[in-house]
């Protein structure tokens, strides 16, 4: 391998590390304010607050989240249709931002491709909601 090469390819590594380190700070700040905020992340909103799941627009599945925990729990069986068509739309980062008030979920939630889909866009954004419940709830004990 050429000393250019070589110098490239580090240089690619130390702006991979810099960019997770400014991630691991960012999330570091965003731990530190949660204890306040908490409470208000994992309420249970009233029924008018609640996210309403729709496979199209005026096509209401029926079901619907009033929390996080039940967020989380009715992603198990929603239709992907009805994921597939929030997610487009980004109903469920404006949801978990403007109603439950956690910034830092629906940021992360945004940063899903919009081409995602299927059952990997379920894992993917269950996964992501059960991690950020767990850190909420770690903050409690």
């Amino acid at each position: 391998m050429k000393a250019a090469e070589k110098r490239d390819e580090l240089q690619e590594k130390v702006k991979a590390l810099q960019e997770e380190k400014a991630h691991l700070l960012e999330e570091i700040e965003t731990l530190k304010a949660i204890p306040h905020l908490t409470p208000r992340i994992l309420r249970t909103v009233p029924m008018h607050g609640a996210f309403l799941f729709f496979t199209d627009i005026g096509h209401y599945t029926g079901e619907f989240a009033s929390s996080l925990t039940d967020f989380c729990e009715k992603l198990k069986k929603i239709p992907l249709s009805s994921i597939e068509f929030h997610h487009k739309r980004g109903d469920f980062e404006r949801w978990i931002r403007e109603m439950m008030g956690d910034e830092y979920l629906a940021d992360e939630m945004s940063k899903i491709g919009r081409l995602t889909q299927g059952e990997e866009l379920r894992t993917t954004i269950r996964k992501i909601v059960e991690r950020r419940l767990y850190q909420l709830k770690a903050t409690m004990m």
